[in-house]
């Protein structure tokens, strides 16, 4: 049986019996946790209704989750999707408390994996927890909602991408940060100035796309969320370098913002 999020307003909606609380502000993020009778989640109404409508269209039965935080992305997806498989990865050291009480009332626990203190951007971990929890090595969905910095996003495409399946989903929000009107965002309130933008990793994906279509079949740009399609390649699940794939005319390309 599929759920529906039923919306009590912009920032408050139930699925499954389950209540979540939306904030996108950072400030909120930090200030704000999830309870026994409610999670927290990271993203904006519009953001979610996305997720509905690629339920809807797509076949998602194996995600990764990169970025748990406060372990309302974790829920959201096991509700939404039943996946057979979800795996969530995570840098802080502390279980969610509510969020491992949820997997037990729901009986998810052969179907969702955590993994906390784990750094996005080690190649080798996220290796082995790829080859303990997926056998094919092939997955339909993964979410990056982690650091949001470009050179860890940017490990954790080059690690995961290939064990896309053919047709597989790969998202990126909140790539946007640098170009987001506001102080907060201008001058550099929550990321450092000399901080090379995620920007920088679109433009890479994009690159990608135009050189490697058999790679990236296609490449959706939205305010917040970058959806990259994987092609049909076959592609090595260790030793995937984006400066190895596209073409730029014998130049290398290094961050301009």
């Amino acid at each position: 049986m599929r759920h529906n999020p039923i919306w009590h307003s912009d920032t408050n909606f139930s699925l499954a019996g389950t209540d979540f609380l939306m904030a996108y502000d950072p400030e909120d993020l930090n200030r704000l946790h999830t309870t026994d009778k409610r999670f927290l989640l990271g993203k904006s109404r519009s953001m979610v209704e996305s997720m509905v409508a690629m339920r809807d269209s797509e076949t998602i039965k194996k995600i990764i989750d990169i970025g748990i935080y406060k372990g309302g992305s974790v829920a959201l997806y096991a509700l939404l999707f039943n996946p057979e498989k979800l795996v969530g990865i995570e840098y802080l050291k502390d279980p969610i408390i509510p969020l491992n009480d949820f997997i037990v009332k729901n009986k998810f626990e052969q179907k969702i994996s955590n993994y906390y203190d784990t750094n996005q951007a080690d190649k080798n971990e996220l290796k082995k927890i790829v080859d303990f929890e997926f056998a094919n090595k092939e997955v339909d969905l993964i979410i990056d909602d982690a650091s949001h910095h470009y050179p860890e996003t940017k490990a954790s495409f080059e690690s995961l991408f290939p064990i896309l399946r053919p047709g597989g989903i790969y998202i990126i929000e909140d790539w946007g940060w640098a170009h987001w009107a506001g102080d907060e965002w201008q001058k550099s309130k929550y990321f450092p100035a000399n901080m090379p933008s995620l920007t920088n990793l679109l433009i890479e994906i994009s690159m990608l796309c135009a050189s490697r279509p058999d790679v990236v079949s296609s490449l959706k740009i939205e305010h917040s969320v970058i959806t990259v399609r994987r092609g049909t390649a076959q592609l090595e699940s260790t030793g995937f370098e984006l400066e190895k794939e596209y073409l730029n005319r014998g130049m290398k390309f290094n961050p301009i913002m």
